[in-house]
C-alpha cells in the first residue's frame, strides 16, 4: 500500500553528502540535496530567486572594483562603486548623475589591490574610510551628486585661545608723586622706576605721555632704561591677552612667577581645544598672596567656542581653577586641581606604517585599531570629537585612550565590532572590552579586556544580526555566530557552516552582506565567484545555506535598503565585462510582475513588439517573459529581441535554472525496519504551492515531467496559483525515494511543503 510522506520545512538547508546517512538529525528532515538558486524562507519554505536588475556598467570593465554601503538614513542609503582612483554613486536601481547628464565621480587614491583591505563605519553624512597603507579619510555627503573625500585631520575642532603678547608688567607696587622726569625722556616711551632705598621687586612701570619732555629731574630716584611696559593706578586694558596682578593695598610681598593656560569648547560639541601658550606675570607667591590682589588673564574671542576653561600651574603643572563664557578671567588665588589638567596635542596615525586597519563607533567615540607597527594596538578618541585623539594628565574619563592587547601571540586586531561591549575580533582570539561593570563605560579608568574564545578571524567584515555577530573564522572556509550566553557569562557561539561544509572546502568566503527584510539572508561571495545564502534567525535556531549562480562570476556584493526591503546589489563579470546589477523585490502580485532573468531589463508602456536598450546582452540568447506569458528565447541582435505580438509589460534578461532536491527518503523505524537501501518508487507527488506558475518535477533530471496548467480564459495569461498541486510521475524504482523540483523558465516558483506517495518494493 502506498505511504504518503511529509516534509513541511527545508530550513536545514543544502546539507554536505558526508550527512547524507545522519538521518538522526533533527536537521535531516527538514535538509535538502540541492537547493540551487532557491531562498530558504526562516519560516520553513523555498522560493525560486528573483532575477538581477542591470543597472549599469563598471566605469572600466578590465579592472575590479567594490561594492560599499552608504547609509545615512532608512530612507537614504547609497551603493558607492570604488574602482582605481574614483567612485560613483548609486541610488534606487539607478547611477547619480551631474546635472548636465554626465556621471557623479569623485576622486580617490586607491588602487585596485587596496579595494578589499578598506574597512569603514558610518555616521550621518560621513564615511570614515581607513586601509593600513593609507591615509585615515572620511567621505562626506552634501547631495545625491556632491561628495568630497578628504585626508582626516587628527586634533581638536575648536582652535587654541590666542593670548598674545605676554603682558608681565604689573603693578609691583606704590610709587611716591613724582616732580618731573629725567631730560632724556621721549613721548610714548615706557620707564621703569625704582624708589631711593626701596626693597627689591617694589619698582614701578609708567609711560611718559608729555609732548614736550621736562628740562630736568628733581626726584633722586633711580631711572632704568625703557621697558616694554605700561603702566597705570589701575591694570592696564589688555587688548591682545595676557595676565596681569592688581594690588590694590601696595602691601609688600615675595614675588612669584604666576602662569596660565586657557583652552576654548565648542559650542556644539562640547569639545576641548587645545591650550594656548603660556602666559605669566610676576606676582606673589601662593604663601604671601595680599588679600584682594587677583590676577586678570584675558585672551582674544574663539569663533565657536561656548566658554572657555582657566588652567593655572602648580610645580609647572597646569591645573583647572575655573570656566567662564567671557574672554577674561580674575583669580582670587584659587588652587588649581590638577586632576584636571589642559589636553596635549597627540596624532598618533602620522606617517607610513601608522596608519590603522579598523574602525568602527562605540559609546560615542571613534575607535582605531591594528596598524603596520602596533597590530594589537587599539586608540579611542575624545567622546563626541572623532578626529581628537589628545589625552591631559592625569587621564579624564571623557578623553581619548589606548591600550593594546596582551597577548601571548601577536593577535593583529581585524575587526572592531561595538555589541553592548566591545568585542575585538584578531587573527587568533575574540576579545570582549567592557567597562568591568553593568552599563560600566569604556573609560581610561574602567578598562576590562578578557579573551572570550581561540577561533580567529579572517578579514572578511563581520555583520551584526540583532544582538549576535557573524563573521568568517580565520582561512576563510567556516562561518561562525557570536553571541552574549547568560549561562558563560561570556560570548560564544556556533559553526554555522559544519553541515554544509562541502560549500566551503577549498573555497573561502571573501565578502557577505545582509539583507534583514523581508527573508533575513547572509548574501556570501565564494571565491570561485558563487553567490551563497544563509537564511538565518537565531531565536528560532534557523539556519539555511543555499547556492546561487549565474551566466558569469559574483565579485562584490552589498546591501542597502531601498523601500521596503533591504535590497542586494552585485557586481557580475559576464565574459569581459563588468555589470553592477541589483536583485529585484519578490512580491509580486501577478505573474506580469514577475521578474526572473538576470542582467535584464522592463519595459512597460503602450504595446510594442520591439524591446531596445539590451545592448550589454549584444550576442546572448535571452529568456522572455511578455505580459505574463513565456516567450520562446532568442537572439539580442543590435541591442533589441522582436516578440511574436505587441505587449505591454516585458522582462528581459539571461535565464537561470533553480533546482530544489530531497534526501534520501527517510520513514524512520517501521515494523520492517528502515527503508534505507530498499528500492521504492514515486508514482505520485503533491506540492503544496504559493503564487507559483509551470515547473517540472521527477526521480531524477532526466525523467522530469511538466506540469500543465490552464489559464480560466484562453486569452489570459496563466495567474500564479496557490494550493496543492499534483503531478503523476514516470515510474522509475531506486534505493533513494528523492524528487527533484526544477524551474528553468523566467516565471516564480514557491514550494511550502513536498508530500510524495512512496511505494516500498523488498
Amino acid at each position: 500500500m502506498p505511504l504518503k510522506v511529509y516534509q513541511p520545512s527545508f530550513t536545514g538547508g543544502e546539507l554536505a553528502p558526508s550527512l547524507y546517512a545522519r538521518t538522526d538529525l533533527g536537521k535531516y528532515g527538514a535538509g535538502l540535496r540541492t537547493c540551487r538558486n532557491f531562498l530558504i524562507h526562516p519560516h520553513g519554505g523555498a522560493s525560486s530567486r528573483p532575477g538581477f536588475a542591470f543597472v549599469a556598467e563598471v566605469k572600466d570593465s578590465a579592472q575590479r572594483v567594490r561594492l560599499i554601503p552608504f547609509v545615512f538614513s532608512v530612507t537614504q542609503q547609497y551603493v558607492l562603486e570604488f574602482g582605481v582612483g574614483y567612485l560613483r554613486v548609486h541610488k534606487d536601481g539607478g547611477t547619480v548623475l551631474n546635472p548636465n547628464g554626465s556621471v557623479f565621480e569623485c576622486p580617490t587614491p586607491y588602487l585596485e589591490a587596496d579595494l578589499e583591505r578598506l574597512a569603514f563605519a558610518g555616521r550621518a553624512d560621513t564615511l570614515f574610510l581607513v586601509h593600513p597603507r593609507h591615509a585615515p579619510r572620511k567621505l562626506t555627503r552634501q547631495d545625491h551628486n556632491a561628495w568630497t573625500l578628504s585626508e582626516m585631520t587628527f586634533g581638536p575642532l575648536s582652535a587654541s585661545p590666542s593670548m598674545g603678547e605676554i603682558l608681565e608688567g604689573a603693578l609691583k607696587g606704590t610709587v611716591a608723586s613724582v616732580s618731573a622726569l629725567p631730560i632724556s625722556a621721549s613721548a610714548g616711551q615706557i620707564y621703569r622706576v625704582t624708589r631711593s632705598g626701596a626693597k627689591a621687586g617694589t619698582e614701578a612701570y609708567f609711560r611718559y605721555t608729555e609732548i614736550v619732555p621736562p628740562e630736568h629731574a628733581t626726584w633722586g630716584d633711580e631711572v632704568i632704561k625703557p621697558a616694554i611696559y605700561d603702566w597705570r593706578t589701575t591694570p592696564p586694558p589688555v587688548s591682545k591677552g595676557g595676565a596681569v596682578f592688581t594690588n590694590p593695598g601696595g602691601v609688600a610681598y615675595t614675588t612669584d612667577t604666576v602662569s596660565y593656560k586657557v583652552t576654548a569648547i565648542h559650542e556644539d560639541t562640547g569639545e576641548e581645544s587645545l591650550p594656548s601658550v603660556v602666559v605669566s606675570c610676576a606676582g606673589p607667591t601662593e604663601t604671601t598672596w595680599p588679600q584682594k590682589a587677583s590676577v586678570t588673564v584675558s585672551w582674544e574671542k574663539v569663533t565657536g567656542a561656548g566658554f572657555y576653561k582657566v588652567y593655572k600651574a602648580d610645580n609647572a603643572i597646569f591645573g583647572f581653577i575655573g570656566s567662564t563664557e567671557a574672554t577674561s578671567f580674575k583669580d582670587l588665588n584659587t588652587a588649581p586641581d590638577l586632576a584636571l589638567t589642559p589636553p596635549g596635542s597627540r596624532n598618533p596615525f602620522e606617517g607610513a606604517g601608522n596608519y590603522p586597519s579598523a574602525v568602527a563607533f562605540h559609546e560615542q567615540r571613534l575607535y582605531l585599531a591594528a596598524t603596520l607597527n602596533a597590530p594589537q594596538t587599539v586608540w579611542a578618541s575624545v567622546i563626541n570629537a572623532y578626529a581628537n585623539f589628545n589625552v591631559s594628565r592625569p587621564a579624564r574619563d571623557d578623553e581619548a585612550m589606548t591600550f593594546t592587547l596582551a597577548a601571548s601571540q601577536i593577535n593583529e586586531v581585524r575587526h572592531l565590532m561595538p555589541l553592548g561591549d566591545l568585542i575585538l575580533l584578531t587573527s587568533d582570539a575574540e576579545w570582549r572590552v567592557s567597562g568591568g561593570g553593568d552599563d560600566t563605560p569604556l573609560t581610561p579608568s574602567s578598562l576590562r579586556v578578557k579573551p572570550q574564545s581561540y577561533r580567529g578571524a579572517s578579514r572578511v567584515p563581520p555583520i551584526v544580526i540583532g544582538n549576535t555577530i557573524l563573521y568568517v573564522q580565520d582561512k576563510g572556509s567556516i562561518v561562525r555566530d557570536l553571541g552574549y550566553k547568560l549561562e558563560v557569562d561570556g560570548f560564544t557561539g556556533d559553526d554555522l557552516s559544519v553541515l554544509s561544509n562541502h560549500l566551503f572546502e577549498g573555497y573561502q568566503i571573501t565578502a557577505w552582506a545582509y539583507a534583514q527584510v523581508p527573508h533575513s539572508i547572509v548574501w556570501a561571495l565564494r571565491s570561485d565567484g558563487t553567490l551563497l545564502g544563509l537564511s538565518y534567525l537565531r531565536e528560532h535556531q534557523v539556519w539555511a545555506w543555499h547556492r546561487h549562480d549565474t551566466q558569469g562570476v559574483f565579485e562584490s556584493v552589498c546591501t542597502v535598503s531601498e523601500g521596503a526591503e533591504d535590497v542586494l546589489y552585485v557586481v557580475v563579470r559576464r565574459g569581459e565585462r563588468r555589470f553592477i546589477e541589483r536583485l529585484h523585490e519578490r512580491n509580486w502580485k501577478t505573474a506580469e510582475d514577475a521578474f526572473c532573468v538576470d542582467a535584464g531589463l522592463s519595459y512597460r508602456g503602450e504595446p510594442t513588439r520591439v524591446i531596445s536598450g539590451l545592448v550589454h546582452l549584444e550576442g546572448r540568447e535571452v529568456a522572455i517573459l511578455a505580459d505574463g506569458d513565456v516567450v520562446a528565447r532568442q537572439g539580442v541582435q543590435n541591442g533589441q529581441v522582436t516578440l511574436p505580438r505587441p505587449y505591454r509589460t516585458v522582462h528581459v534578461g539571461l535565464p537561470y535554472t533553480c533546482d530544489l532536491e530531497t534526501l534520501d527518503l527517510d520513514l524512520g523505524q517501521t515494523g520492517e525496519g528502515t527503508v534505507q537501501a530498499r528500492k521504492k518508487t514515486i508514482p505520485r507527488l503533491s506540492l503544496r504551492l504559493w503564487r507559483s506558475r509551470e515547473f517540472e518535477a521527477g526521480p531524477s533530471a532526466d525523467r522530469l515531467l511538466k506540469t500543465r496548467l490552464r489559464p480560466e480564459h484562453y486569452d489570459e495569461a496563466l495567474a500564479l496559483s496557490t494550493g496543492d498541486q499534483e503531478l503523476v510521475l514516470q515510474p522509475a524504482w531506486n534505493s533513494h525515494g528523492r524528487v527533484l523540483i526544477r524551474q528553468a523558465e523566467p516565471v516564480p516558483l514557491t514550494v511550502l511543503a513536498i508530500m510524495p506517495e512512496v511505494e516500498i518494493g523488498g
